[in-house]
């Protein structure tokens, strides 16, 4: 964080440099903004909406803790670990939070490291939401807007449902999203001053080079992003030298302009994960025309099927076509920060996606090098990408719609131009409608106001989002929690998240639990002394600790849903109790016999005879009621309660533990 502070600051310098002075705002540039303001009443209604929606959002991100799926299966995970361990490095918590880019991990550090909680970490996307507003107008001016046109079409893109959704989500896509087209926005200022004079500004590149290395550090998407944008500079270069015999030390001058920050700012995480893992892009197998360049699994192997599969046209349009409310699916369409249910939004769908061809087809006839420049590339950026179906993962098509809409309403005549702008608004006012209504698909804007009767500190994810964290809560400060970490498959999604145990303010710590054997496991529980443990249901070590609270070692503290209908157990762990002891000495030989007890029960609803029973000694009497139990529970499949069942229960310890014979050892 150091270092990016620097070169920026570097940045900043290089910026100045030409200008006798930085003259402050005056009274008299408030006065000519408002009055350019009074002049176009559609952009001010434009302003005053996202205005609305920015505060809208930090309302919402002061409210509510962090609830989205990924933010607490990884990427606020990492963050807590680095806070537990005082360090930034790999996480045993999800393999995730160690293989994936963490610039985005790095700002969402930064308010829990300078607040000691996590109130306003869901804020940090809100921000970039609005530079990512200011790149896309700086595009729509290098492509020929006005400036109240490409103000415009920066509220456009701002108001799009799934960037308003992601604003207040613990992603990393709205972030890689902001700082990719600010690098985009300074090289085509590069670019169309090469064109224009033979010389672009190195303040345009160096800053490229800066906002281009912090996206290819967010996210591995950056890849294909940063390497379609570097080839566009260096046909741009090219041209340049044949054009106007750009000298040849310019040229890598330039090159090394952008491409040292780019390096310096992304490229680290890649190396790091090479050297530790033999693969820049562990666990993905990497292939260069049939050779293996890195050994992995195909990506395809990682990658989450669209709604409609098929070719990639099928995909594409069956997920757009979601946006076409009242004629498609007449229903209440929740957007969400992860939004696979949805495409890009109405405004999209009814007006971008038909305006674009107008546009391109305008640009091929009065301006070639913007469709080379910006539409072209857009497109193969799109087109390279394993997600593009996504909106999420291409939220740069959002802009360039945003540009082609507002390019049509100026180029058309003034009624036209008038209906147009209306047809904007209402979809606008469509589009944001339900993500502000209904957050996220989940919350009722009027359930977060509600919200407020509650005293900040008592905000926790589980009292106000996942109840099956509730218990968090109650835990003391300093409390050692272990938690599964298990999955179905690599990297596949885990039966709990990690993030809601480190607590509000990170008071409590979070261990990952061995599962290779219960030795290891018990061993790890007094070693690390742990007070909790959180499991899911069935899960290995989920039978291992309903050994432990057979032996009295550990009491069931919650047992319910947790999120998309799995099922989870929370354990409080007694100390000092090797319940592993306990097991070896109940399975010595001579140790215990059958009695008959005489006591009748009711079994499963019928009266049924519980006449004999495995007496142990007194410390394992907690076992012996197990075993009851399960008797009686199993009724229906053995025919009568007695104590041949305990051979045919499905409780573990009571497994392969059938009596040969009454009266005899076993």
């Amino acid at each position: 964080n150091a270092a990016v502070a620097g070169l920026f600051a570097l940045a900043w310098l290089a910026l100045g440099r030409g200008h006798s002075k930085l003259r402050r705002p005056s009274i008299g540039d408030v006065h000519a903004l408002v009055r350019e303001l009074r002049g176009d009443r559609w952009l001010l209604l434009l302003l005053v909406v996202a205005a609305g929606e920015v505060l809208w959002r930090l309302t919402i991100a002061y409210l509510m803790p962090p609830y989205a799926a990924d933010a607490l299966w990884y990427h606020l995970t990492t963050v807590g670990g680095w806070l537990q361990e005082d360090q930034i490095g790999p996480s045993d918590l999800s393999i995730w939070s160690t293989v994936y880019p963490y610039n985005g991990e790095l700002l969402f550090t930064w308010p829990a490291l300078l607040l000691g909680d996590d109130t306003f970490v869901d804020a940090v996307q809100l921000p970039f939401a609005i530079v990512a507003a200011v790149a896309v107008a700086g595009i729509g001016r290098t492509a020929g807007l006005s400036t109240r046109g490409a103000a415009a079409a920066g509220c456009l893109f701002l108001l799009a449902p799934i960037v308003l959704s992601q604003t207040t989500a613990n992603y990393t896509d709205l972030i890689f999203t902001a700082f990719f087209l600010s690098s985009f926005h300074f090289v085509l200022r590069f670019a169309a001053d090469l064109r224009a004079t033979g010389g672009g500004s190195p303040a345009h590149l160096f800053v490229a080079g800066l906002a281009g290395g912090l996206a290819l550090g967010t996210k591995v998407l950056g890849v294909i992003y940063l390497g379609v944008l570097a080839l566009l500079l260096v046909a741009h270069l090219l041209a340049a030298r044949v054009r106007w015999r750009l000298n040849g030390k310019r040229l890598v001058w330039s090159l090394i302009l952008f491409v040292v920050p780019v390096l310096a700012l992304g490229f680290y995480h890649y190396v790091e994960t090479w050297v530790r893992y033999g693969n820049p892009l562990y666990p993905v197998r990497i292939a260069a025309f049939g050779v293996e360049l890195f050994s992995g699994r195909s990506v395809d192997w990682f990658l989450t099927p669209p709604l409609t599969e098929g070719a990639w046209w099928r995909e594409i349009w069956g997920q757009w076509r979601q946006d076409y409310f009242f004629l498609v699916r007449p229903r209440f369409h929740a957007y969400s920060y992860d939004d696979r249910g949805s495409g890009l939004g109405p405004l999209w769908s009814y007006l971008a996606l038909p305006l674009l061809p107008v546009f391109a087809f305008r640009l091929f006839r009065t301006n070639r090098a913007v469709l080379l420049n910006v539409l072209l590339p857009v497109a193969l950026m799109v087109a390279l990408q394993p997600y593009r179906w996504w909106s999420r993962f291409t939220m740069i098509l959002i802009a360039v719609g945003a540009i082609a809409i507002v390019a049509v309403v100026e180029a058309l005549p003034r009624r036209w131009s008038t209906a147009l702008k209306v047809a904007v608004l209402g979809l606008v006012a469509l589009g944001i409608a339900f993500p502000t209504l209904k957050i996220d698909g989940e919350f009722w804007a009027l359930r977060i106001l509600s919200v407020v009767r509650i005293p900040a500190h008592e905000r926790t994810i589980g009292r106000i989002a996942l109840p099956g964290y509730r218990w968090v809560d109650a835990a003391p400060k300093g409390a050692r929690i272990g938690v599964d970490t298990s999955s179905t498959f690599l990297g596949g999604g885990p039966s709990v998240f990690a993030y809601p145990l480190f607590g509000r303010r990170f008071e409590h710590r979070v261990y990952p639990l061995p599962r290779t054997a219960e030795a290891v496991f018990a061993r790890t529980i007094l070693d690390k002394r742990l007070s909790y443990v959180f499991v899911g249901r069935g899960k290995r070590i989920d039978r291992w600790m309903q050994h432990a609270s057979g032996f009295g070692c550990a009491d069931v503290i919650y047992h319910g849903p947790l999120y998309s209908g799995s099922v989870v157990r929370a354990y409080r762990t007694r100390p000092n109790c090797e319940w592993l002891s306990h097991a070896r000495t109940a399975r010595r030989p001579l140790k215990g016999v059958l009695v008959r007890t005489g006591r009748k029960a009711s079994c499963a609803g019928r009266p049924a005879s519980l006449k004999w029973i495995a007496a142990w000694p007194s410390r394992e009497r907690g076992l012996i009621n197990e075993g009851r139990r399960c008797c009686r529970r199993r009724l229906k499949r053995i025919g009568s309660c007695g104590a041949f069942c305990l051979g045919q229960s499905s409780c573990s310890p009571w497994r392969r533990r059938t009596p040969r014979r009454r009266g005899r050892r076993w």
